[in-house]
């Protein structure tokens, strides 16, 4: 279990994503030891719907996955905890880099100050980057 806990919560991912299969068919879960239960969730489902969910379930892409986020609480803890801890990480140096490629762009607008053109290129700023240099922000 030492390895799912050093791989993160990525080594979740399947197992989660079963949870919600079940979940979005109005099912629900119960760990009972080394298998787990599947009960009707507060509105009925039809018997289709179960057939589904146990076709997936029985997948071994997600019954396995699924039995390690079932039976091993302490792991996922650990998981969730190392997790967080990477995501504080990495919100930290993404605002250090921003940080830091707002002050480039001003040095360089400062130095350069004819160059009034986006800092990419004739393509300009991309969309998604949550960064956007000062010619593309004016524009």
């Amino acid at each position: 279990m030492d390895n799912i806990v050093e791989e993160g919560i990525r080594s979740f991912e399947r197992g989660v994503e079963a949870v919600e299969i079940v979940q979005s068919h109005n099912l629900r879960l119960v760990p009972n030891g080394k298998k787990i239960d599947l009960k009707p969730g507060d509105n009925p489902t039809s018997d289709e719907d179960k057939k589904f969910v146990f076709a997936i379930l029985k997948n071994s892409a997600y019954r396995q996955p699924l039995l390690n986020l079932s039976s091993e609480p302490d792991a996922v803890r650990k998981a969730l905890l190392a997790g967080q801890k990477e995501l504080a990480q990495a919100k930290e140096s993404y605002l250090f880099n921003l940080d830091l490629w707002d002050r480039l762009e001003k040095a360089y607008r400062h130095l350069f100050p004819e160059d009034t053109s986006c800092v990419c290129g004739e393509e300009g700023c991309v969309d998604n980057s949550g960064v956007c240099c000062k010619a593309c922000e004016n524009s």
